[in-house]
């Protein structure tokens, strides 16, 4: 038996069709991230070390007052870096700097005004 259109079907071209598209997503912002810093000086350092981790436990403190898990603060630094005053150009050391940064997750956004405002009345200077 003999079949014209087999063989016809088995000498086509192949076909593609490409395709290229741009697309737009809008989304309001359900997440926010801030960094709070606590920075001390003194011309101890464990003094410094001292008066640094009362201040940041005091924000954390509030922080967690404020309703935010724990799991959503974590320490990004802890530096100690010594200060000196230039004096007629002679280096003369003044004493210890302490910065320890955090960072909070906050997922209801409508709270980062408030929770900024906390942090700073509880010890953080820096944001």
């Amino acid at each position: 038996m003999y079949y014209p259109y087999v063989q016809q079907m088995t000498h086509q071209e192949q076909r593609n069709m490409t395709v290229t598209g741009i697309g737009n997503l809008t989304a309001a912002p359900d997440i926010a991230q801030i960094q709070l810093e606590v920075s001390t000086e003194n011309d101890q350092l464990n003094h410094a070390q001292k008066e640094n981790s009362y201040e940041m436990n005091q924000v954390i403190d509030s922080l967690l007052r404020l309703g935010i898990d724990r799991e959503n603060i974590q320490t990004v630094s802890y530096n100690i870096n010594p200060q000196y005053n230039y004096i007629d150009g002679e280096q003369v050391f003044k004493g210890y700097k302490v910065t320890n940064a955090i960072t909070v997750k906050i997922t209801a956004i409508d709270q980062v005004g408030s929770v900024i405002d906390v942090a700073v009345q509880n010890g953080a200077n820096r944001v």
